[in-house]
């Protein structure tokens, strides 16, 4: 099994002269910079002129639901850039259970815990040899948390008192593996050229055109993950040449915010079958 290096940090990748996504010169609105992991998450890797308005569209709104319902209020506390810091917010709302009264507390930033919640996949199901399906289901949940030892003192309470935060379960797994997805084959088609990637339905999956999601997006076969990489590695993004039986297949393995984590268990990592290579 082959890699391709996975650094790619602050690179710029040239236009191909038409939208990676639908085959589309632009017309007359032309092609638009297309960033591989969102800017709303750190990224500063870009494809230009990649996109054309109406893929764009469907991009961003994946785009968005990343950065905005998955790792919104993580990406607030972990300081990630963003295009509207005035209207960063400066405290977060969250149900609290004291001593067995639930409410809703405002909580400053600096003193709200860590909590973020991820999905942890099954195998892609082209790379467990099983036909494609429409249902998309998560076998677990990874849940992160970091809760300040002084929470109490910070919150105003009695040093003796039961509290439990909670969990907003909400998840929807398909407009997250869509973007995933949309990671993934960006990263193959900036480093092996748009030409040497065959991409079978990714694209058409990427804009919400194709059901069976589950059959390219999966997690990486592990229960448990591995520790975090090292600090300054914000995001790691690599190419493994694989097979399912005779088909010959690129896929990326996908690891947003990889250096962060418990020291025992980094982010749950990904893998996106992005295509086949083109002979």
């Amino acid at each position: 099994m082959g890699a391709e290096p996975d650094d790619i940090q602050g690179k710029i990748y040239p236009s191909f002269g038409r939208c990676i996504y639908c085959g589309s010169d632009g017309g007359r609105d032309g092609l638009r910079d297309e960033h591989i992991i969102p800017f709303s998450l750190g990224g500063n890797t870009v494809i230009k002129k990649a996109s054309c308005r109406k893929c764009e569209a469907k991009t961003s709104y994946i785009d968005g639901y990343l950065a905005n319902a998955i790792y919104g209020r993580y990406r607030v506390q972990a300081k990630v850039q963003t295009r509207r810091p005035k209207a960063r917010p400066t405290a977060f709302e969250t149900m609290v259970n004291i001593d067995g009264a639930v409410g809703v507390l405002k909580i400053p930033v600096e003193d709200h815990p860590t909590i973020l919640q991820l999905p942890n996949l099954w195998l892609a199901g082209l790379l467990r040899g099983v036909q494609p399906a429409f249902g998309f289901t998560a076998p677990a949940m990874y849940v992160y948390h970091d809760v300040p030892t002084d929470i109490r003192e910070r919150l105003s309470l009695a040093p003796e008192a039961d509290v439990a935060f909670g969990l907003d379960t909400r998840l929807n797994l398909i407009p997250f593996a869509r973007a995933m997805a949309k990671i993934g084959y960006c990263h193959a088609v900036a480093v092996r050229g748009l030409d040497a990637v065959r991409p079978l339905a990714v694209p058409a999956l990427i804009l919400g055109d194709y059901p069976c999601v589950s059959h390219y997006v999966g997690g990486d076969g592990r229960a448990n993950q591995p520790p975090p990489d090292p600090k300054g590695q914000r995001h790691k993004v690599q190419i493994m040449d694989t097979s399912a039986g005779r088909l010959r297949l690129i896929t990326v393995a996908v690891r947003l915010f990889a250096d962060s984590g418990t020291p025992e268990h980094g982010m749950p990592i990904y893998h996106v079958v992005v295509g086949a290579p083109r002979a």
